[in-house]
């Protein structure tokens, strides 16, 4: 379990947060993010920088980061929101600074800009087990959501074929 006050008031000693409209910056971090993981970063640069400096520009989306006393970013954070309710819409770290604690910083410090502009954040969390548990830690609450797809009948079907032989030959 995260103990998130003590992982703030760690951060608090390195870490400061800063509003920075620098779309490569966050977009570095981002993709660091997703290499870890052994992911290709599944949006171009560019739909990010637009959508980031729209939303800023509307006064409906803030760019914020973890920041060193040595000027090193640590994690980032996007978010969006209107009147009713917040967004997470990316983050991204830095692993060379992973015991730093700066998320746990960066997320209550967004939390609280956020309280005054929403209703409620959505973290539109992972199903990804250690993200859900760190976010839960915030006292999120999880929600269930469905999902669902239409999938090609004929490929459904192949599928479902395929699946039958594979059972039959290994039974």
């Amino acid at each position: 379990m995260y103990n998130v006050k003590k992982n703030i008031n760690k951060a608090k000693k390195n870490i400061i947060i800063k509003s920075i409209h620098d779309t490569l910056l966050f977009y570095n971090l981002l993709e660091k993010t997703f290499k870890r993981q052994g992911l290709k970063t599944p949006y171009s640069y560019e739909l990010i920088n637009q959508l980031i400096l729209t939303s800023i520009n509307k006064n409906q989306g803030e760019l914020f980061f973890a920041v060193d006393n040595d000027n090193c970013l640590h994690s980032t954070l996007f978010f969006v929101w209107d009147s009713e309710s917040a967004y997470l819409i990316a983050a991204g770290n830095d692993d060379k600074y992973r015991n730093s604690e700066a998320p746990s910083l960066l997320y209550w410090e967004t939390i609280k800009f956020l309280s005054g502009k929403t209703k409620s954040v959505n973290f539109c969390a992972s199903m990804i087990k250690p993200i859900e548990k760190f976010i839960r830690a915030f006292g999120a609450e999880q929600t269930q959501y469905f999902e669902i797809k239409k999938y090609n009948s004929k490929l459904a079907k192949l599928k479902q074929a395929f699946k039958m032989l594979k059972n039959a030959i290994y039974s």
